[in-house]
C-alpha cells in the first residue's frame, strides 16, 4: 500500500494537468508540495518576491496561450501576490495560484501568517477561490480549479491548502482519480448566424476586425486570417492582440489607436475577444466608433457583449468556430474593391500621426541633455531578431517602441493590460523565457518601474534567462512627470536620480553596460546578445522630451481648468483637467 501526502497530490494533480512549470517563492507551508513538484519533475522557477511569482506565470500565459501556475506561502506570501492576481483577472490570463495556510485546527487563533480570510480576500479579484479541508479531496480541487480558469473567460483561481491538509497522508489507493482537464469544443455559431455576419463584411464600405488576447487562448489567429483575407477586411488589434497578422501582411494596420489617424470612422466593426474599452473603442459617437458604426462582437464571455457600448450583434462562443463558419458560407469580397479603405487604414502602421510629426529623426538629433528616446525605441526595434519576445514596462518607457515594434505573432507584445500595473516587465519577461527558450526576449522598462522588481535579475541570473532588459532611464516617472508639468508646472515625487541598473545586473552575475551616445546603442545590445547571459543596457535620455502620445494629452489638458496659480480664477464652465481620463465637465 502506498502512502501519499497532500502535496504529493497537489503535484501529480498538476502533471496531469499537463502543468510542467512552477513560478514560485519558498514558504515552509509549502514544502511538501516543493518536494512532489521535484518528483513530478516539474521545472520550479523561483523567484525573490511573490508578486513576482504571480506575474512570471502571468508572462507565461500570454506568451503561450496555456495556464500559468504559481505558489504561494501563507500570510504575506498571499497578500504580495494580491496585484498580480488583480492583473491577471482584469485581463482575464488563465492563472492557478496554489497558496499555502496555517492548519484548519488553529482557525481564529492568530497563529503564526494566520489572522487573515484568504480566501475571502482573494475572491474578489478571481474567478473563485477556493479552499481544500480534507487530504483527499486535493485531485478533485485542483481539477476544479483548472478548469474554472481555463474554460470560457479565462482567468485566475485561488486555491489554498492549509498546511495541515498539505503535510496529511493517506493511502494511494483511497484517493479519486481526476483525468486532466481537456478543452471542450466552443460553441459554434448557426448557419443563420454566420451568414448575417458573412452578409455584413460583405455589405460594408469601411469595415475593420479589432482583435483582443481572447484570440490567443482559442488560437484563432490562422481562421481570423483567412476571413481578413476573403473579405479584404483591415485587422487592428488592442496591445495584446500585436502579431495576429504578420507584420508585412497587406491588412495589417497594427494598434486600434491607429484609427483615430484614418480620418474616417469604420461603418462595421466585428470585435472579436477584445474588451470594448476606454483603450480600445472609446465612446460611441467619438474617436474609433461613429454615431451609425454596426458592432458584431465575438467572445468566449458573455459579461463582454455590449459592455461600455451597445453593440447590433453579439455571439458568446468560439472565436475561432466563428471566422471559419463565417469563410465556409463562401461568400467574399475582391481586394480591388476595398482598396482605396485598406490603403488608409494601412498608412497608421507602427506610425502613428504624432509619432511621424513630433518625433521624426529631425527633432531626434537634438537630445540636449541624452540620446533622444526616439533613438532609444528604434535600436529596440531595428535589432531585436523576427520573432523576438517584447516586454513593455513603464509609463512612457514603451511608447517609443510600441509603435515601430514589428511583432511576429500572438503573444510577442507584452504589456501592460488594462490594469496599467508598473513593475510587471521582469516578471514577465521571465515567464516568457522560460515558455520560449530559444526566442530572444527583450524588455524595455523605464528607470521607474523596472525598481519594482529589480531583484528579479537575480532570478534571470540564477536560472539562465538570457533576458535583455533596456532601461529608458530620463530621471524620472515620466508619464507623471510630464503630465504634472502640463497640470500644475511644477514637480512633486515625480523625479529620479540617475541609477546604475547596469551594475545592479552586473552584482547578480549578468551583463550590464552604461549607453550615454546614439551611435554605441546597436553594438551594445550586439554586446549584449552576444554575452549569452541575462543583460541590462542602462541609457540615459533625454529627460525633456515628452512621448508624443502624452504630448496629446497634455495639450488637451492645457485647454482645462487644471493646478497652475492662474487656473484658481477660471470662471466656472471650463472642464477640469484629471491626469490620464478625460476632463470633468462642469
Amino acid at each position: 500500500m502506498t502512502i501519499v501526502n497532500g502535496g504529493e497530490l497537489a503535484a501529480a494533480a498538476l502533471r496531469t494537468n499537463d502543468v510542467d512549470v512552477v513560478f514560485a517563492l519558498h514558504g515552509g507551508h509549502l514544502d511538501s508540495l516543493l518536494f512532489g513538484l521535484l518528483d513530478e519533475k516539474i521545472r520550479i522557477v523561483d523567484v525573490r518576491h511573490e508578486a513576482a511569482a504571480v506575474h512570471a506565470a502571468d508572462g507565461y500565459a500570454r506568451s503561450t496561450g496555456r495556464l500559468g501556475v504559481s505558489v504561494v506561502t501563507s500570510g504575506p506570501g498571499v497578500t504580495n501576490a494580491v496585484t498580480g492576481v488583480a492583473v491577471a483577472e482584469v485581463d482575464s490570463s488563465p492563472q492557478l495560484v496554489i497558496a499555502g495556510a496555517p492548519p484548519l485546527r488553529d482557525e481564529g487563533r492568530y497563529v503564526l501568517q494566520g489572522g487573515v480570510d484568504q480566501v475571502a480576500l482573494m475572491t474578489p479579484i478571481t474567478k473563485a477561490a477556493l479552499r481544500v479541508s480534507d487530504v483527499d479531496r486535493i485531485p478533485e480541487f485542483v481539477d476544479r480549479a483548472v478548469r474554472i480558469a481555463t474554460r470560457g473567460r479565462p482567468g485566475p483561481v485561488f486555491l489554498e491548502i492549509p498546511v495541515d491538509v498539505m503535510f496529511d497522508r493517506i493511502a494511494a489507493d483511497r484517493v479519486p482519480v481526476f483525468p486532466g482537464v481537456r478543452r471542450p469544443e466552443s460553441g459554434a455559431p448557426t448557419a443563420a448566424q454566420a451568414a448575417e455576419i458573412a452578409e455584413a463584411l460583405e455589405r460594408a464600405a469601411r469595415p475593420v476586425v479589432l482583435a483582443g488576447h481572447g484570440l490567443l487562448f482559442d488560437a484563432a489567429d490562422a481562421a481570423v486570417a483567412r476571413l481578413a483575407e476573403q473579405f479584404s477586411v483591415p485587422v487592428y488589434g488592442n496591445s495584446r492582440a500585436r502579431g495576429v497578422l504578420p507584420y508585412d501582411h497587406p491588412l495589417n494596420c497594427g494598434n486600434v489607436a491607429g484609427l483615430g489617424g484614418v480620418g474616417a470612422q469604420p461603418d462595421l466593426v466585428l470585435v472579436l475577444g477584445a474588451r470594448t474599452s476606454q483603450m480600445t473603442v472609446g465612446r460611441r459617437g467619438a474617436g474609433v466608433l461613429g454615431p451609425d458604426t454596426r458592432i458584431i462582437q465575438v467572445d468566449a464571455n458573455p459579461e463582454e457583449a455590449g459592455r461600455n457600448v451597445p453593440v447590433d450583434v453579439a455571439f458568446t462562443g468560439s472565436i475561432r468556430a466563428v471566422a471559419e463558419a463565417v469563410c465556409e458560407t463562401g461568400r467574399t469580397v475582391p481586394a480591388d474593391r476595398r482598396g482605396d479603405w485598406v490603403a488608409r487604414t494601412k498608412k497608421t502602421l507602427y506610425s502613428l500621426a504624432p509619432f511621424e510629426a513630433e518625433a521624426t529623426e529631425h527633432e531626434a538629433t537634438r537630445g540636449d541633455r541624452g540620446i533622444h528616446p526616439y533613438w532609444f525605441g528604434r535600436a529596440v526595434a531595428d535589432n531585436v531578431a523576427e520573432d523576438a519576445i517584447i516586454v513593455g514596462d513603464g509609463s512612457e518607457a514603451y511608447h517609443w517602441v510600441e509603435p515601430i515594434a514589428r511583432t511576429a505573432a500572438l503573444g510577442r507584445w507584452q504589456g501592460h493590460g488594462y490594469f496599467g500595473c508598473l513593475g510587471i516587465g521582469s516578471p514577465f519577461a521571465i515567464g516568457a523565457q522560460v515558455a520560449h527558450p530559444g526566442v530572444q526576449v527583450v524588455q524595455v522598462v523605464g528607470d521607474g518601474s523596472v525598481g519594482f522588481n529589480v531583484q528579479e535579475f537575480d532570478t534571470m541570473v540564477r536560472h539562465g534567462l538570457p533576458v535583455v532588459t533596456f532601461v529608458n532611464s530620463n530621471c524620472a516617472w515620466g508619464i507623471s512627470a510630464h503630465s504634472q508639468d502640463a497640470l500644475a508646472g511644477r514637480r512633486v515625487v515625480s523625479d529620479l536620480p540617475l541609477t546604475n541598473f547596469h551594475e545592479v545586473m552586473r552584482a547578480f552575475g549578468g551583463y550590464g553596460e552604461l549607453v550615454t551616445e546614439t551611435a554605441e546603442l546597436g553594438p551594445a545590445f550586439r554586446r549584449a546578445v552576444e554575452s549569452g547571459l541575462p543583460a541590462c543596457l542602462n541609457v540615459v535620455t533625454d529627460p525633456e522630451v515628452v512621448s508624443p502620445r502624452v504630448r496629446l494629452t497634455n495639450a488637451a489638458m492645457a485647454t482645462s481648468v487644471g493646478l497652475r496659480p492662474e487656473d484658481r480664477d477660471a470662471p466656472e464652465g471650463r472642464p477640469i483637467a484629471v491626469p490620464y481620463y478625460e476632463p470633468l465637465e462642469r
